[in-house]
């Protein structure tokens, strides 16, 4: 299912959206797999599949701690690319939203990745922006 039919069967039931956010490969990546199909089954309408990066600015504190931990389990983008894949071919039909930060598609080509992350099964991708500094 895309994102504009989910959205479009919630306003039909008078719904707002349920969309978790799991950093994939926290604390490992059988366990995020785990997560995220327990999420679908109890309810999730759309699912936020984080990137993890090393310095998530945008992000707090549990978030930047969630990156380090599976940054330090070997958690790569290739590997998260894998893990939509593996959560697409375990039978997960809900809408995924990648959310990463610019460096990781920049590094990989903007165009390669957005391809890559279409051709695993992402209906879209949010780009986080840090705060910019206050002058004054």
């Amino acid at each position: 299912m895309n994102l504009e039919d989910k959205f479009q069967e919630l306003e039909g039931k008078e719904e707002g959206a349920h969309m978790p956010h799991v950093y994939y490969g926290d604390p490992h990546e059988e366990f995020s797999l785990r997560l995220i199909e327990t999420l679908v089954k109890n309810g999730a309408d759309i699912l936020e599949f984080g990137i993890p990066f090393s310095d998530p600015t945008a992000d707090g504190p549990t978030f930047q701690a969630v990156c380090e931990r599976a940054l330090e389990n070997g958690v790569t983008p290739t590997k998260c690319i894998q893990g939509i894949k593996k959560l697409r071919n375990g039978g997960v039909e809900n809408p995924i939203v990648v959310t990463t930060y610019y460096n990781i598609p920049y590094v990989a080509g903007v165009g390669n990745f957005l391809n890559r992350i279409r051709e695993a099964g992402a209906q879209a991708i949010i780009i986080p922006r840090p705060q910019q500094p206050r002058i004054g």
